[in-house]
């Protein structure tokens, strides 16, 4: 099980609301696919990666697979 970070450029595809401050997301990579993901502390009041994980956005994302 490979667990190192992983940085793609991704498309947000769907998210919803997951506890206090955290969002699941639903994104598509060029190099993995569709796949899900927690974004944690995205919902915070001054949240710097709110506008990154918005319906759509075009993003660098950095993530920890362990698939």
């Amino acid at each position: 099980m490979d667990t190192r970070a992983k940085t793609d450029e991704c498309l947000i595809l769907r998210g919803r609301d997951y506890k206090e401050t955290d969002r699941l997301l639903i994104v598509f990579s060029r190099r993995y696919g569709k796949f899900s993901c927690l974004a944690k502390g995205v919902r915070r009041a001054n949240s710097k990666l709110k506008a990154s994980t918005q319906l759509f956005s075009y993003s660098r994302l950095t993530f920890s697979a362990s698939w």
